[in-house]
């Protein structure tokens, strides 16, 4: 009875053993028959493979059927974690270690532990936000972030990235609202940017010298309020840029050297233009200034040398041109009895001239339009002149006398200064200004004549030293003659 209960548990033993390997169709192990239990016609009934005498046959190789991975151990940034699966055939599983990896965003920050990708970028935390201080890699493509460790990014410090040539992109953030002097001068391999709304301030020289930058880029709904002195000064190959309606004010030499620009608008939010602003733009035919533009002021040499300009239209709401702001702009320079004019201002003079009537629509006398003219012994002004710019007639030591028709609201510092032979000048009760220094070194002046109340000329603002050194002059009020 023993023996053949042992030899029952042998069979169902095998039987087990049997149903166990078929369970998993397929193994992923293989395993060697030695095939001991050949049959008559050479097949081994355990695997049932043919059996060639000295040979061993492989039997079949078999696949587990996987689950799902599930984590075991979480990984973090600085240790490593492991995730497990089961074969859903047999109790077979498997375990494989996941590495210690960061998890970088597009903004190349950290998921997990905030950890910045580019280390080459300096920080400088302070109350919750971050500036960008210095820039120590090598890196092309440069992305900032819009938090670092948490605190908000805000601003780019001056020469962060200055000579950086290598540098072809870099992306900021519309978390910045400052970009510092100097921030990306010299970046020569940059090709363009963009520069998110949220930005209100662009210091002095920040992409000056970007001679690869051909495309500059302000987000709509920029809040971008000046464009710095020099800021794109000698970007060369710039040959794309809309000024958002946003900014009032374009700096000195702003644009100086942006030989790839053919055409600028000035929105009609901007109310003065830097010297220089757009000094030898060789390649400028076309200057559009918006419906509706608040601009007062142009400066000195704004245009000079932009010798491919061919139109332009200065806004009535200009009172002042400066000196030489278009000089050497032939294509838009009109000639008339040796008077140089731009649109309906008068601009420059021959210093050979001795009498001069300047054009009926004429609106405005540019800054030194006839300085040095010491020949001049006669100007005829028409009732359409507004505004007579910045020594607009200094050193005209020729001149005895003139009449300021009752158009003109402003007289600029030094227009009349040095002219020595002056005797006698009419003032109309227009006049709301008399720069500084505007009558200085009119020593011969003996008559102001106003046609105004003494309380209207009191009420004049006059600048400092506006009649420094002139002679013992009488003011007459509520003239009325010529």
């Amino acid at each position: 009875m023993k023996k053949l209960l042992t030899i029952l548990f042998c069979l169902l033993l095998g039987v087990l053993l049997t149903v166990g390997l078929a369970s998993c169709d397929e193994g992923d192990v293989s395993t060697i028959c030695q095939h001991r239990d050949v049959d008559d016609n050479s097949l081994c009934d355990k695997c049932s493979e043919s059996y060639t005498d000295g040979v061993d046959v492989a039997s079949p190789v078999h696949t587990h059927t996987w689950g799902e991975w599930s984590i075991t151990v979480t990984p973090t940034c600085t240790t490593e974690g492991s995730h497990r699966r089961v074969c859903s055939g047999c109790p077979a599983s498997e375990i494989e270690t996941i590495p210690a990896a960061h998890t970088y965003d597009a903004e190349n920050t950290c998921t997990r532990c905030l950890d910045y990708k580019d280390k080459g970028v300096v920080f400088v935390l302070k109350n919750y936000t971050c500036t960008v201080t210095d820039y120590t890699g090598n890196a092309a493509e440069v992305i900032l972030p819009s938090k670092y460790m948490g605190s908000t990014v805000t601003s780019i410090s001056s020469s962060v990235f200055e000579n950086c040539s290598g540098l072809t992109s870099i992306t900021i953030p519309s978390s910045v609202t400052s970009i510092g002097d100097k921030a990306f001068y010299n970046c020569s391999g940059l090709t363009s940017i963009t520069i998110p709304n949220s930005v209100t301030s662009i210091g002095s020289y920040a992409f000056s010298g970007c001679s690869g930058l051909k495309t500059v880029i302000f987000a709509e709904g920029s809040k971008l309020t000046s464009i710095g002195a020099s800021v794109f000064e000698n970007c060369s190959e710039l040959a794309s840029i809309t000024i958002p309606n946003s900014v009032t004010s374009i700096g000195a030499n702003a644009f100086y050297g942006c030989d790839g620009l053919t055409s600028i608008t000035i929105p009609n939010s901007v109310t003065s233009i830097g010297f220089s602003a757009f000094e030898s733009c060789g390649g400028l035919k076309t200057v559009i200034f918006a419906e509706g533009s608040k601009l007062t002021s142009i400066g000195a040499s704004v245009f000079k040398n932009c010798s491919e300009l061919a139109s332009i239209t200065i806004p009535n709401s200009v009172a002042s041109i400066g000196y030489g702001a278009f000089s050497g702009c032939n294509g838009i320079v009109q000639k008339e009895n040796g008077v140089s004019y731009v649109d309906k201002w008068a601009i420059a003079c021959d210093t050979s001239v001795t009498s001069i009537t300047l054009r009926e629509n004429t609106v405005g006398i540019g800054a030194s339009a006839f300085s040095g003219c010491s020949g001049l012994t006669s100007i005829t002004i028409p009732n359409s002149v507004t505004s007579i710019g910045a020594s607009a007639f200094f050193g005209c030591s020729g001149l005895t006398s003139i009449t300021i028709p009752n158009s003109v609201t402003n007289i600029g510092s030094s227009a009349f200064s040095g002219c020595s032979g002056f005797t006698s000048i009419t003032i109309p009760n227009s006049v709301t200004n008399i720069g500084s220094s505007a009558f200085s070194g009119c020593s011969g002046l003996t008559s102001i004549k106003y046609r105004g109340t003494e309380a209207q000329w009191k009420a004049i603002s006059k600048g400092s030293y506006w009649n420094s050194n002139t002679g013992n002059y009488t003011i007459t009020y509520n003239y009325t003659g010529e």
